[in-house]
């Protein structure tokens, strides 16, 4: 089988592997083979689709947005670096899985479920595909928060399913009214985008809104501290980590194909603006960590939003006038993406020891247990990736995101001034404040027996939710330093 043709069987081949793969892990538990086998199994399979994903990377060397009319699009540029971070936070939210947790093979084979959720969406331009993908990737997330099964994990589940009903409808609704105005059945092709179409914009509006709910932007973020900052740590790392980030692929394939349509810039906007403030400035008063973490959440979204409002501004490439921001404005949404996904779910995933050893997870619990260094570093590096440190992926991303939003379109300009950037910049630096608040708490501690007792449980080794996301720590900074070489190799920088 030659190279290409191993790249044109990507989708096919990963879904099959993910579905056989979460059919393998729920029959190791009726079969009761030990778990770590199973970790093991789950890693493997990970590190093969990273790998593959690499190839059919190299072999197609393409730049485009593929728009053509199917249920899923072949791997473009745009899915196969968001997969590259779905996958990436897959392996080390999987892997810092602590083997005690009950129901672990059921939750490794929905965790499985929903980076496939996250494939299928990523490649999905079909109003039918986008449905069928959403509720994979809803059940995924509805099911890996409930399978955690404490009082807490419950209640978060059962709010997010009421919540997700609501977008659900939402998204239902906004398709149903696009493909109304579309040339074709089925399809996101419009009649003529220069003319002011009331009904498309209401069904676009309710499209995005509903994708934003699922991402955790504003103004339909109420439900997502009460669940991102109540349920189990573990299963948030799942979420906010990997479950969800397909759906930044859809998002700019969609806004690409109206590119130059006024009504989707200013939606963009909208979502972006009302996301980096909400997300930033109320962390502030919070004490919790787990919230001000599901607070984070909603301004990281709201970055890389900036990059997609750009997307919606310019023509993508192979089509007439395209022009360099738009790989500008791209190259920030992967990368802020690809950093925002690993800290996040590595972040989470020590709060999950944290919670295992303490009982609490706001700031005097972080403070007065004993950490090893490693979590000491961990947290540091992971959380000075969220700020924009340099040279981490994190400042990046920000830079390439605020560098777009100084492109030379009037409506970007007050005065002169790219309102845009600045907004984002101001979020960005007041994010700092609660940022530091948690740095702070890292590097105090009172008890000594905490770590003690958690060595002497694993056995004198660290457990793997300080462990991985010390890795994952160490990745970050090699990918931040990396960074320039590999925007110019996919011609960003050039």
């Amino acid at each position: 089988m030659s190279l290409v043709l191993f790249a044109d069987l990507f989708l096919s081949l990963t879904t099959s592997i993910l579905i056989a793969s979460s059919i393998v892990s729920v029959v190791s538990k009726i079969l009761d083979v030990p778990r770590v086998y199973m970790k093991r199994f789950a890693q493997a399979i990970l590190l093969i689709l990273l790998i593959y994903l690499f190839v059919v990377f190299y072999v197609s060397h393409s730049y485009v947005i593929s728009q053509s009319y199917s249920y899923f699009v072949s791997p473009d540029v745009v899915s196969l670096l968001i997969l590259l971070s779905v996958l990436l936070s897959a392996f080390f939210v999987v892997s810092a899985y602590p083997v005690d947790l009950e129901m672990f093979e059921i939750v490794v084979a929905v965790s499985l479920l929903g980076v496939l959720g996250s494939v299928l969406i990523a490649h999905a331009l079909d109003p039918l595909s986008i449905i069928v993908s959403w509720a994979l990737l809803s059940l995924s997330s509805y099911s890996i928060i409930a399978l955690m099964k404490d009082r807490y994990s419950l209640d978060a589940s059962a709010r997010y399913i009421i919540v997700g009903v609501l977008a659900s409808q939402l998204l239902l609704f906004g398709l149903g009214i696009i493909v109304s105005t579309s040339v074709a059945s089925r399809s996101f092709y419009t009649t003529d985008l220069h003319m002011l179409n009331t009904a498309l914009v209401l069904g676009l509006s309710m499209f995005f809104v509903a994708i934003g709910f699922k991402l955790g932007s504003a103004p339909l973020h109420f439900w997502l501290p009460d669940v991102y900052g109540r349920a189990s740590p573990y299963a948030i790392a799942a979420v906010s980590g990997f479950i969800k980030i397909g759906l930044i692929a859809l998002l700019v394939r969609i806004v690409s194909l109206y590119s130059g349509y006024s009504p989707v810039f200013y939606i963009m906007i909208f979502l972006s603006v009302l996301s980096m403030f909400i997300g930033s400035f109320t962390p502030l008063t919070q004490r919790d960590v787990q919230r001000i973490l599901a607070y984070s959440s909603i301004a990281q979204i709201g970055y890389i939003l900036i990059g997609v409002s750009i997307i919606s501004l310019v023509a993508s490439p192979g089509t007439s006038g395209f022009q360099k921001i738009f790989y500008i404005a791209l190259g920030g949404v992967v990368v802020h993406a690809l950093g925002y996904s690993i800290s996040k779910a590595s972040l989470f995933s020590m709060l999950g020891y944290v919670r295992r050893v303490s009982g609490s997870s706001d700031l005097s619990s972080l403070r007065d247990i004993e950490k090893p260094w490693q979590m000491k570093f961990s947290i540091i590096i992971h959380l000075a990736n969220l700020i924009g440190v340099p040279p981490l992926p994190g400042f990046w991303g920000k830079l390439l995101l605020f560098l777009s939003a100084t492109y030379n379109d009037p409506r970007l300009y007050l005065g002169g001034i790219p309102w845009l950037a600045i907004l984002g910049v101001l979020a960005s630096v007041v994010s700092v404040f609660y940022y530091l608040n948690i740095m702070r708490a890292s590097y105090f501690e009172s008890s000594k027996s905490s770590l003690e007792k958690e060595l002497e449980r694993s056995g004198g080794s660290l457990s793997s939710d300080i462990y991985y996301p010390y890795i994952a720590s160490i990745l970050i900074m090699i990918i931040g330093l990396l960074i320039p070489l590999i925007l110019v190799y996919i011609r960003i920088l050039t």
